[in-house]
């Protein structure tokens, strides 16, 4: 029988792995994070779209804000760390970004924000160094190769499915 009830898990970036209980009431799936210091419980409504969770946040401390959950493409459940060519997809706050990396000899990397946005990269044991135009961005390589963490801004790439 259908109960309403939503289980879920995730790692955030630099972070223990956090679980998320709640449940569907209505046109509202409202659930609770509990990670032993803060409880947070979001409230969110599907969008028209049927692509896009939007809703509000509280938590113990009394603090609030918005949220956004956008519904991404099917990801890799597979990968190999040594051979990082492919699509990858890149959440952010408000929308998701693809970008594509292109393998070379030698552990080179062409990484393709838009067509118009190209950078070189070097695949250095579990890490990619990415030349952003006078910057640099490390990325870790996880030992499966689905994902990739950047630790500085708490982002993680991940592999899309083919």
């Amino acid at each position: 029988p259908f109960t309403g009830e939503v289980t879920g898990s995730g790692k955030p970036v630099g972070a223990p792995e956090v679980r998320a209980l709640g449940k569907a009431v209505g046109e509202e799936l409202v659930y609770s994070i509990d990670n032993s210091l803060v409880k947070t419980t979001y409230t969110m409504k599907l969008l028209e779209d049927g692509l896009c969770l939007e809703g509000h946040w509280t938590d113990t401390q009394g603090k609030s804000g918005v949220h956004k959950m956008r519904r991404g493409p099917p990801l890799a459940e597979k990968g190999d760390a040594a051979h990082l060519g492919g699509i990858w997809c890149v959440p952010s706050s408000s929308d998701m970004s693809f970008i594509k990396i292109e393998q070379e000899a030698g552990g080179k990397v062409q990484v393709a924000l838009d067509p118009s946005s190209i950078m070189s990269g070097l695949i250095e044991g579990n890490k990619l160094t990415i030349d952003a135009g006078g910057a640099s961005l490390e990325l870790s390589i996880s030992l499966d190769g689905t994902f990739l963490e950047d630790h500085e801004d708490r982002q993680r790439w991940c592999r899309v499915a083919c």
